[in-house]
């Protein structure tokens, strides 16, 4: 199992918690301390008993810490295994991934950093509910931006190729394609493009 974890960035999703939005970032630092913590077995109050199950080999869960900020490359190479890009396309993201892997090998980690990327596709006559779902997540950006990442995903067998070789050359490790339509049919369909 490997976690991917952010500080986000939709404020309303603070607003039903009733969390800060402003203070995310310090929150998730001590948050991953706390994981840290609790996979070593140790209370994560004093006096307290460890929460959870007994101690997980060390170091841990593997991690990969999503976010563009100077912040999330320290994240990544403090606490994670790794980074992820979430849905930026890959000349932004083989830039992201040089910064990540500069700080990881500057801090003494070992070996590489895993760069872990995402992309939006739909296949098949979806373009419109595929479209419309995108525009609905992605609105609290603003229209130019929920736009921009619509008309992004990938949806066409050409398309998907083309993504997966950008990708690669970008210095992805790994790449999850995410279907934008509830179709279990579209895993068939992406199968056949990518096998």
């Amino acid at each position: 199992m490997t976690l991917g974890l952010g500080i986000g960035w939709r404020a309303s999703d603070f607003q039903l918690t009733g969390r800060d939005f402003g203070d995310r970032g310090r929150r998730f630092d001590e948050q991953l301390r706390d994981l840290q913590k609790a996979w070593a077995g140790e209370p994560l109050v004093d006096g307290t008993r460890p929460v959870g199950p007994p101690p997980v080999p060390q170091p841990g869960v593997p991690l990969i810490i999503g976010g563009t900020a100077d912040a999330s490359i320290r994240r990544a190479v403090e606490f994670g295994t790794g980074w992820t890009a979430g849905g930026l396309p890959p000349d932004a993201v083989g830039g992201m991934a040089e910064k990540v892997q500069s700080a990881w090998t500057e801090a003494g980690r070992d070996g590489r950093a895993k760069i872990v990327a995402l992309a939006y596709f739909s296949l098949g006559d979806t373009l419109d509910a595929s479209r419309q779902y995108l525009l609905d997540y992605y609105q609290p950006m603003g229209n130019e931006t929920a736009e921009m990442v619509a008309g992004s995903a990938l949806r066409s067998p050409e398309s998907i190729t083309a993504a997966v070789d950008a990708f690669t050359q970008a210095g992805v490790d790994e790449f999850i394609l995410d279907p934008t339509v509830p179709d279990p049919a579209q895993v068939d369909l992406l199968a056949e493009t990518v096998f």
